[in-house]
């Protein structure tokens, strides 16, 4: 059984456009969890960005982080 792998990066941008996190995930089935966490950056909107190995755009999203 070949698995393959293909690597998924996450950027994480806050509410004035500065990323803020990156990270690589080794994604080996299209529904893989992604995992991020933001408590150490505050309350606030997060876009959050998923990219393939070469840095192209295949989702962004929003993230509302509040206490």
């Amino acid at each position: 059984s070949n698995i393959t792998v293909y690597p998924r990066g996450i950027n994480v941008y806050n509410s004035v456009g500065e990323r803020i996190s990156t990270q690589t995930y080794p994604i080996a089935n299209p529904y893989a969890r992604m995992d991020i966490d933001l408590r150490n950056h505050g309350t606030g909107v997060y876009w959050i960005e998923v990219v393939d190995l070469n840095g192209n755009r295949l989702a962004m999203g929003r993230a509302n982080v509040i206490r």
